[in-house]
């Protein structure tokens, strides 16, 4: 994807983070990659698989 553009998108991390469905929790439901210093994706949190 590029700048400004929105999808769906699947993330497995190597370690635990909490989070929830933003409809369940909006402070856990917001989510925000950072690399090197740079803000690279923000949304928020449809669902949760396994």
């Amino acid at each position: 994807m590029t700048r400004n553009m929105s999808g769906m998108v699947e993330i497995e991390t190597d370690r635990a983070v909490s989070l929830e469905p933003y409809s369940a929790c909006k402070a856990l439901g917001r989510i925000t990659l950072r690399s090197a210093g740079q803000t690279i994706a923000a949304g928020i949190i449809e669902n949760l698989i396994g």
